[in-house]
């Protein structure tokens, strides 16, 4: 079976939630979900653990964002 490329993900894809998976958020900002669950540990980047997986907020995320394009 052929690859099909994906759409990126992007904040509208998560409207309506309040968290995102580390997942979702490698996908947002092209980067590696252990290059994630780095910075959280360092404490760059807010989460919660929600069983043993990290969740973040994604008003964090907004606001960083919207920081990012200032």
């Amino acid at each position: 079976m052929p690859y099909v490329p994906r759409d990126p993900l992007t904040l509208s894809d998560l409207e309506g939630r309040d968290f995102a998976t580390v997942p979702e958020y490698a996908a947002l900002t092209r980067c590696d979900p252990r290059t994630v669950v780095s910075a959280i540990k360092a404490g760059d980047i807010p989460a919660i653990m929600v069983g043993r997986a990290y969740r973040i907020p994604l008003a964090w995320i907004r606001q960083a964002a919207s920081a990012r394009s200032r």
